[in-house]
């Protein structure tokens, strides 16, 4: 299940990279895109940074230093301001926290992927464009 679910997360990021290349939608837009696409699993960006940090034991104020943020910007991602991070921004986290976009968008560490993990995203990367629509709904339907 849980390589179902991150390989969902996974393909969620694959459509907003490519939406983002393809000018499509502002970054801004493709965050919030990603936002709701996992709002029926209740992530937002905010609570993925959470996530991360909690695994880390780091604090907001560490994870400002590090990535070199203002301590004010963090937590007004957190507080009632609500803000979101830009892409800019979650580039920035991930460096902190030694981690890929696609760790951060997808929960799945790179290096934990087993052999047929690895050849379904292999066999994945392969799909025309126009037919990976089949797929997502795929996988939709067999992670219900």
């Amino acid at each position: 299940m849980r390589f179902a679910r991150g390989l969902i997360f996974l393909c969620k990021n694959f459509l907003i990279r490519l939406y983002s290349s393809a000018k499509i939608l502002s970054t801004d837009v493709s965050l919030a895109y990603y936002n709701k696409l996992v709002k029926s699993k209740a992530m937002t960006i905010q609570e993925r940074i959470l996530e991360l940090l909690d695994k880390k034991h780091w604090t907001k104020y560490k994870l400002a230093k590090e990535a070199g943020f203002y301590p004010t910007t963090v937590y007004d991602w957190f507080n009632e301001k609500n803000f979101t991070p830009d892409r800019n921004s979650i580039e920035l986290i991930c460096a902190a926290l030694d981690i890929s976009l696609t760790e951060f968008y997808s929960g799945i560490d790179e290096g934990e992927l087993d052999g047929e993990q690895m050849l379904l995203l292999a066999l994945f990367a392969k799909v025309p464009k126009k037919k990976r629509d089949i797929v997502f709904d795929l996988l939709r339907n067999l992670s219900e």
